[in-house]
């Protein structure tokens, strides 16, 4: 009987000469496990797996939690104006995601002048971070 890595197993021979029999035990294999490591990702935690190259038994260990997204800072893609929506963007360095908004056209009483868009902008922008009502 051969030896597994969880069962013992054990040797027969015959003498020769008188036909006597001797049977001894062989130890267990043991397990032989080689890994492969997973990394984590922004949306799935890492881990590493365990795999017995005699009898495939496997298992994973030393789970670690998902990266998060790494996000860029907001980039302005279309800027809004008096009359039409805009949006802005960011992306994750690491895996590609995108997060896009959409921004409301520029509200009359924040209207400074068309030449001074950017003015105007900043305080819309400053209203919504301040939690404003989704101009």
């Amino acid at each position: 009987r051969t030896a597994t890595p969880n069962e013992t197993g054990e040797k027969k021979r015959t003498c020769s000469r008188c036909n006597a029999e001797e049977t001894r035990d062989i130890a267990a294999l043991g397990h032989d496990y080689k890994t492969v490591v997973t990394e984590p990702t922004c949306t799935k935690g890492g881990y590493t797996t365990y795999t017995c190259s005699r009898c495939g038994d496997s298992y994973k260990a030393e789970e670690t939690e998902a990266l998060g997204h790494a996000w860029s800072e907001w980039t302005m893609t279309v800027s809004p104006t008096c009359t039409e929506t805009g949006s802005e963007q960011r992306t994750c360095a690491r895996c590609d995601a995108a997060m896009k908004i959409c921004l409301k056209e520029i509200p009359e009483e924040l209207q400074i002048n068309h030449d001074h868009y950017a003015s105007c902008w900043m305080n819309v922008k400053t209203l919504m971070e301040e939690g404003g009502d989704g101009i």
